[in-house]
């Protein structure tokens, strides 16, 4: 028996041009492809960021407007029901009592004031309610609550907000065409202050 029977077969290498350029083509789309993934990857991550930075400016926004919503219906129910009782207590011990429900709101407030960035957009909102939105073209705060607001990129559309250093922390003036209005805390206080001497003369 010949020994060339059991010589290797040696195959032919087929090279096919059209084979390599579709390698090509399926290499650079799965780079195209893999590339587009990273990047909406990113824009998801900063887009749940963002998301996420606004909810809890949300929530710290809406717990203090809470607070404060306490304490004035605390002030109200505390004046009303001293008012029913204006018969059977003498005027000096009501006007006592009223003081220091006065006193009291002024704590609550003062404490809220320690937030700078919350006491800044509660100034800002204190002064649209002050006011039709539509007819404000101004508002006048603190310079660092201003500062504070720039921080957190929050501001009112279409209305321009200016550093006065006349004002208070916590405190804004809504300037509308026909001249300003006063959404300052200590004169909130001095209006209940007016109010409770009303109630009590």
């Amino acid at each position: 028996m010949s020994a060339d029977i059991f010589a290797p077969v040696v195959f032919p290498h087929l090279h096919d041009a059209g084979l390599e350029a579709e390698r090509e083509r399926a290499w650079h789309r799965g780079y195209a492809d893999g590339h587009a993934a990273g990047v909406r990857a990113a824009v998801e991550q900063a887009a749940v960021a963002a998301a996420g930075s606004e909810a809890r400016r949300a929530a710290r926004d809406e717990g203090q407007r809470r607070l404060v919503a306490r304490a004035i219906t605390t002030l109200h129910a505390a004046a009303e029901a001293l008012h029913e009782r204006t018969q059977q207590v003498s005027a000096a011990t009501t006007d006592q009592v009223f003081a220091r429900a006065i006193e009291l709101a002024t704590v609550i407030i003062a404490a809220e004031l320690s937030d700078v960035e919350g006491s800044a957009s509660a100034a800002v909102r204190r002064a649209l309610r002050s006011a039709d939105p539509a007819d404000v073209c101004e508002i006048r705060l603190n310079p660092d609550d201003l500062a504070a607001l720039e921080r957190l990129e929050v501001a009112p559309v279409g209305i321009s907000l200016v550093a006065d250093e006349q004002l208070a922390r916590g405190d804004a003036i809504a300037v509308v065409d026909d001249g300003y209005v006063d959404a300052r805390v200590d004169a909130a206080l001095k209006r209940a202050r007016r109010a409770v001497q009303e109630v009590t003369a």
